[in-house]
């Protein structure tokens, strides 16, 4: 009798121990990245990480408890706090340390982050990368490259530097 108990708790182990790599969890400390999606009623934030890993894959995070400080187009950094869970987009909380502001090039009318909030809000790409942000000076216009964090799906956008 007690051997089959034995076996119980070693099967029961073994099954359980397999479990875990279904919600595995990844400890981080900061993300930079830009802001592409917002919930506040959840009071989170998709946060998309500026570069892409030696894969070419960029990191997305929903992260809990930003989404009061911070608003769709911003590249900022977050401090994690607690586990990932590595879902795509993954899953965590964080503090909003601080908004980097990018320059505003000689010429353009729109502020960058004006831009990527036009360029995010079309919805043509899921999870999206910023890859390029330039300004046509001569043209009057901005020139985004989009990429899907987790495919390598390629959007180019030609946004006017013109309010709406």
């Amino acid at each position: 009798m007690l051997r089959k108990h034995f076996i119980f708790f070693i099967c029961l182990l073994a099954v359980l121990g397999g479990c875990e790599t279904d919600t595995s969890l990844k400890n981080k400390s900061e993300e930079t990245g830009f802001i592409v999606d917002k919930e506040p009623e959840s009071n989170r934030a998709l946060l998309i990480s500026d570069t892409p890993d030696s894969d070419h894959f960029y990191d997305a995070l929903w992260v809990a408890g930003v989404a009061d400080s911070v608003e769709i187009g911003d590249k900022v950094i977050v401090e994690i706090s607690g586990n990932v869970l590595t879902s795509y987009p993954g899953q965590t909380g964080g503090r909003f340390i601080k908004k980097i502001k990018m320059d505003k090039p000689t010429g353009a009318k729109l502020e960058p982050e004006t831009i990527l909030q036009k360029a995010f809000s079309q919805k043509k790409v899921n999870h999206p990368a910023v890859q390029q942000l330039s300004f046509d000076q001569e043209k009057k216009v901005w020139n985004v490259r989009l990429t899907e964090g987790i495919r390598e799906k390629v959007t180019e956008l030609v946004i006017e530097d013109k309010e709406d």
